[in-house]
C-alpha cells in the first residue's frame, strides 16, 4: 500500500455515497493498498469475499471502496470505514475470522493466501472529521477530488485557520463542490485532507478557483495574504481523483 506522506482526502478518501445526502462520521480510517499489476483480478474478487463476507459474519462495518484514477500509482485502492467511536472497534471481526466464519475455515485459509499474494504494499491512517470546516453532509458522487496536506505541526493552528476563510469564502460562492476536511489522528502528524464529491467530471467545469473565490469574499490584499499563510504552513501536498467502487464496497442500507 502507497505510504500516506502527504496530508489530506483519504479519502478521500472517502465518505460514503448514497441514494441521498447522509450525515458524516466522526472517524474514517483509509486504507490504501497497492496491488500487483499481475493480480487486480485475484484482489478484486478477495475484496469481494471479504465484503459478501461481512454480512454472513454478522460485522456491522461499512466499507466504502474507492480506486484513484488520476494524479495517483495504478493498481491502487482507497478503502474508507468511517466510524462514530472508537468502541465500535470492538464489534469489527478481523478478516481471518469475517472470512472462516462466512466461508469456513479450509476456504478462508484459500481466500487470504490468493488475496495477499496479490498485494505489493499497504498502509492505513485515521483521521478525525474537522465538522466546523466541512459540509453538513454528503451527497450521492462517483468521483471524489482529495487533496492530502501534510503541514508544519508548529503552523496546524495556523493552517486551519486558512482553510476556515477558504470554506467561508466558497460557501459564498456559487457552483463550489461540497468538501469533508480531515486531519490525521493516527498515522502521519499533522496531515489534513479535503474531499471534493461530484457525480461527473462535468460537474467540475462550474468549480470556482480558490483565488478568485477568496478575492471576491476579502479582498486583492487580504487574499493574497490568506494562500500566502497557507503556503508557508506547507510541508507537502498530493492531490488526485478517486472513483467510488460499488462493488468494492458495503454501504448502508437504503
Amino acid at each position: 500500500m502507497r505510504k500516506w506522506i502527504l496530508g489530506v482526502l483519504c479519502l478521500g478518501l472517502l465518505a460514503p455515497a448514497a441514494a441521498s445526502a447522509q450525515e458524516v462520521d466522526e472517524y474514517l480510517q483509509v486504507l490504501t493498498v497497492r496491488v500487483k499489476p499481475s493480480g487486480v483480478g485475484d484482489y478484486e474478487d478477495y475484496v469481494k469475499k471479504i465484503v459478501a463476507g461481512l454480512g454472513k459474519a454478522g460485522s456491522p462495518q461499512l466499507v466504502f471502496g474507492y480506486q484513484p484514477i488520476m494524479g495517483a500509482p495504478g493498481y491502487t485502492y482507497d478503502f474508507v470505514l468511517p466510524f462514530s467511536t472508537w468502541g465500535q472497534w470492538d464489534a469489527y471481526p478481523a478478516i481471518p475470522q469475517i472470512l472462516g466464519k462466512a466461508y469456513g475455515d479450509v476456504p478462508a485459509a484459500a481466500i487470504l493466501k490468493s488475496g495477499r499474494a496479490a498485494v505489493e504494499g499497504s498502509s492505513s491512517v485515521v483521521y478525525r472529521l474537522l465538522r466546523n470546516l466541512s459540509s453538513t453532509s454528503v451527497p450521492p458522487h462517483g468521483f471524489v477530488h482529495v487533496i492530502r496536506t501534510e503541514v508544519d505541526p508548529e503552523a496546524a493552528q495556523a493552517y486551519e485557520v486558512y482553510l476556515a476563510r477558504i470554506k467561508s469564502a466558497l460557501d459564498q460562492t456559487p457552483g463550489s463542490p461540497p468538501a469533508l476536511r480531515y486531519v490525521s489522528v493516527l498515522g502521519p502528524s499533522a496531515t489534513y485532507l479535503t474531499a471534493q464529491f461530484y457525480a461527473k467530471h462535468a460537474d467540475r467545469d462550474s468549480w470556482p478557483p480558490v483565488g478568485d473565490a477568496l478575492r471576491k469574499a476579502y479582498g486583492e490584499a487580504d487574499a493574497r495574504q490568506i494562500l500566502e499563510s497557507g503556503l508557508r504552513a506547507v510541508r507537502s501536498r498530493t492531490v488526485q481523483v478517486d472513483a467510488y467502487r460499488l462493488d468494492l464496497s458495503r454501504p448502508p442500507a437504503p
